[in-house]
């Protein structure tokens, strides 16, 4: 037993000693980390910057397997100041319109992009004014629209309206709506007439996109508010008078001169003649003023 017991203990250490000698004539000759940079990779690939704006450039160091060499030192420089610089943290503001291409080398290595820098999109409007007309106190909504384009380069995006500025002490008589953020896009302004006398009121509604050097752009809204047409006539001064014989009366008769809304109505001309009682009329013809008033 004791015999049998002593061979299986020098089977199992014989093949331990075995097993141990190949474990020790192996050896892994396979590299540990990333290789040598081969090629510089920039992000994005395509750099496309409106005139004064800025944008960052990334540079990756890359191995044969296409694997991050991390720790490196990337050198930056712009075929082209004048149109697009660089700076060491791969920062890229567009100088004037054009192209060029800016590269990052790392050990000798060189990875490249192209700089495409366009015009500033600008503010265009289809008319700088905006002029409504409406009857008073006829409830109407006057409304208009006008037109805004990208009058420069790039996209004209992120447009608003400003606070509406009023002349005056009338306000709040303007709704005012863009129908997109985007150039081409449509102004549309529609007036409350309600509460507001007759006369003329104004406003100045400011457009504002961020990307656009010329902004705000102003359009100026002039509300008109008129008489209709003249419906009624009535006595205004100078009714039931006495006077001596060949003398004047004291006070001028006048008509008041109405549309249907009330407003009174000017520029129409009123024709007295002496109905009964004797006596003549001088100055027969008169026009009605901005009041409504015609006066002999």
């Amino acid at each position: 037993m004791r015999s049998v017991t002593a061979r299986r203990r020098r089977g199992l250490a014989f093949a331990a000693l075995t097993l141990a000698g190949i474990g020790l004539g192996c050896s892994d000759q396979s590299a540990i980390g990333p290789g040598a940079v081969v090629t510089v990779r920039i992000v994005p690939d395509t750099i496309r910057l409106v005139l004064g704006k800025v944008d960052t450039a990334r540079a990756f160091p890359l191995d044969q397997a296409g694997g991050y060499v991390v720790d490196k030192r990337v050198t930056w420089a712009s075929d082209d100041p004048l149109v697009a610089m660089v700076d060491s943290a791969g920062l890229v503001t567009g100088m004037a319109v054009g192209m060029t291409q800016i590269t990052a080398s790392v050990g000798g290595i060189q990875g490249s992009a192209p700089v495409m820098v366009s015009p500033a999109p600008l503010i265009g409007l289809g008319a700088d004014s905006l002029k409504l007309t409406s009857i008073a106190q006829s409830g109407g909504t006057p409304s208009g629209t006008i037109g805004i384009s990208n009058a420069g380069g790039s996209t004209l995006d992120n447009l608003s309206l400003g606070t509406i500025a009023y002349s005056g002490t009338a306000t709040g008589w303007i709704t005012a709506s863009l129908d997109q953020a985007t150039a081409p896009a449509t102004l549309t302004v529609d007036a409350s007439t309600g509460g507001l006398a007759l006369g003329t009121y104004s406003a100045t509604i400011p457009i504002q996109a961020p990307s656009a050097p010329n902004s705000p752009q102003n359009v100026t809204v002039v509300l008109t508010l008129t008489p209709g047409a003249a419906t009624t006539m009535a006595i205004s001064a100078g009714d039931n008078q006495t006077a001596q014989a060949n003398a004047t009366v004291a006070v001028p008769p006048a008509v008041l001169i109405t549309d249907q809304y009330g407003n009174p109505v000017p520029g129409m001309t009123v024709n007295f003649v002496v109905a009964t009682g004797g006596g003549s009329v001088t100055g027969g013809a008169a026009v009605s003023g901005t009041n409504g008033v015609a006066a002999v």
